[in-house]
């Protein structure tokens, strides 16, 4: 691996991509380090993980540190390469024989790290032996270690998928819980309009269960002939290629009152996607208001309708005739 600054900038973002740093010890990571020293027949054994300048320890036996500085760290020369690297004697090696865990205590002697490498080849952590005394590896040991770093690196990517699953649920919980605590009804149907999903808050606005509501279409709760009033507009939008509508219907409520709804309707992927909100107070103070402008028009009394300028925008018949002058002119 070719190491320079842009290189060691994708390294550090990939290691942080997989939110190991500063976790809690982890089953499966323990039983690697103590798989690996038993094989090994070393009194320590670790797995660790190497930021910009730390080297943090997610796994030892025999260590009992959590971290040390990247200057001091031996892995910091294992990420660097490609292969296993294997030191038999520190004190031999001038890249560690002035190194403060070679000249101070524990004194260690034998080094041998296999690099944890990415699928995309960046070196982001390192499992590794350490003795007391100097010594090799044999053949079966160095295999053994390169093969468990690679299962660490397996552990990690089932791990990331664990963690990203876990929050895609969290984030589905949350919609849920806004999904349901909505004032509105929000359902999904087939082609056909039969329910295929809905919310709960159904039942608050016209008495029937998500249960009660599954399978059917919003016609079977709607008042008779409504299908046929607004349906036929609809089909027309959609064979002009249209796919976003919206509608008004009155739907029958479990307790038997009428309500209107407003129905925001979009097709996708062959199903309909489908929210809608109750509009009876809006219905209902529309109604007077026609009503009212009814009686207003009709009226024996005349009536003049003035705007801000004062000049006049509407007059009924009876003001007309007493005027003398339609409201044109």
């Amino acid at each position: 691996m070719v190491h320079s600054d842009i290189t060691e900038a994708n390294r550090l973002k990939t290691l942080q991509e997989y939110n190991i740093l500063n976790t809690e010890a982890e089953a499966q990571f323990d039983s690697i380090t103590r798989l690996i020293s038993y094989i090994c027949k070393t009194p320590i054994a670790f797995i660790s993980f190497m930021e910009e300048d730390r080297q943090w320890i997610k796994s030892e036996t025999g260590l009992n540190m959590k971290e040390t500085s990247r200057s001091s760290a031996f892995c910091n020369y294992t990420i660097q390469n490609d292969t296993l690297l294997e030191i038999s004697d520190l004190t031999k090696d001038n890249r560690f024989s002035d190194n403060p865990f070679v000249t101070n205590n524990p004194h260690f002697r034998f080094y041998a790290g296999s690099p944890i490498t990415t699928a995309g080849g960046y070196h982001i952590g390192t499992l590794c032996v350490m003795d007391y005394e100097p010594r090799y590896l044999s053949d079966q040991e160095k295999d053994a270690l390169k093969i468990l770093s690679n299962e660490v690196m397996s552990h990690l990517e089932v791990r990331k998928k664990n963690v990203e699953l876990q929050q895609m649920l969290n984030q589905a919980r949350q919609f849920q819980d806004l999904f349901n605590n909505s004032n509105e009804i929000h359902c999904i149907t087939d082609s056909e309009g039969k329910i295929e999903f809905i919310n709960t808050s159904v039942q608050l606005l016209i008495g029937y269960s998500v249960d009660e509501m599954l399978g059917k279409t919003i016609w079977d709760f709607s008042v008779p002939g409504e299908r046929e009033r607004v349906m036929p507009e609809v089909f027309r939008a959609i064979s002009l290629g249209k796919t976003h509508f919206q509608v008004e219907t009155r739907v029958i409520t479990k307790g038997g009152p009428i309500r209107w709804f407003e129905w925001s309707d979009v097709i996708m992927n062959g199903r309909w996607l489908v929210n809608g909100r109750d509009i009876t107070t809006r219905k209902e103070a529309e109604l007077k208001i026609q009503n009212l402008s009814i009686a207003v028009e009709k009226s024996p009394a005349g009536v003049v309708i003035r705007n801000a300028k004062n000049e006049v925008s509407w007059m009924n018949e009876a003001a007309e005739k007493i005027i003398g002058y339609k409201v044109e002119e």
